[in-house]
């Protein structure tokens, strides 16, 4: 599931397509992503693996996905 469709599932309790959590692409495809923050420039993105930031080459961290993880 994508962070996007996490995030849309988390506050209204449905799928980013309306659909009920579970049902759709999003349940089987075995896809992680996760964001990535660049500490020098900003810039945030949502990828699988991110080591470095395209824009200026700075390591980038990963940001956490739950509150409990700050």
């Amino acid at each position: 599931m994508t962070v996007v469709g996490t995030l849309v599932r988390s506050l209204t309790g449905r799928e980013q397509d309306g659909s009920e959590p579970g049902s759709g692409p999003d349940a089987s495809d075995g896809t992680d992503s996760a964001l990535f923050h660049c500490p020098r420039c900003d810039t945030v993105y949502i990828a699988g693996e991110k080591d470095t930031c395209s824009d200026c080459g700075t390591a980038v961290n990963r940001v956490p996905s739950t509150l409990s993880d700050w």
